[in-house]
């Protein structure tokens, strides 16, 4: 018997391309469900870790590739920014936020959304904290001394 996931996998390809053949992807791949949640989200806060690296991968389009080798690219509206501001009173959620909110640290540890948080933090995130890091040990040691010295 094929596990669950495999199925589940297949079947969402099978009617992705029909969606594809009958003209409606595009529509239906905005469309939210009430809780506004898009098909990734959903699976990010109730889904399996392997159901939702297929829908990720998904989203990555190949750029080139020569033999065994392919660049991919990824947009990340969606995922780590909201895709609209508001809607029906509820503040849109993006990926990540709904993968911290339904806490899949499966989905965080492992997988592509790790490499993009991994290279976030080194890019941006890393020195962005040393930085406050270090301005609160300053302010936290001149706070003890002017105490201490009153």
């Amino acid at each position: 018997a094929e596990a669950p996931c495999k199925w589940c996998r297949d079947m969402y390809d099978h009617i992705e391309d029909h969606m594809r053949q009958t003209g409606v992807y595009e529509r239906a791949m905005r469309h939210k469900d009430e809780r506004q949640m898009s098909a990734l989200s959903l699976a990010a806060a109730e889904g399996s870790l392997e159901m939702f690296n297929h829908l990720f991968s998904k989203l990555m389009k190949v750029e080139w590739r020569f033999g065994p080798v392919a660049c991919r690219k990824l947009y990340l509206q969606g995922i780590d920014v909201p895709l609209e501001k508001e809607s029906k009173g509820n503040s849109a959620k993006c990926v990540m936020d709904v993968v911290v909110d339904h806490e899949r640290l499966d989905i965080l540890t492992e997988g592509q959304l790790k490499k993009i948080l991994d290279s976030k933090w080194e890019k941006y995130a890393k020195t962005k904290f040393r930085e406050r890091f270090w301005l609160a040990i300053v302010f936290a040691t001149v706070q003890l001394v002017v105490t201490s010295t009153d």
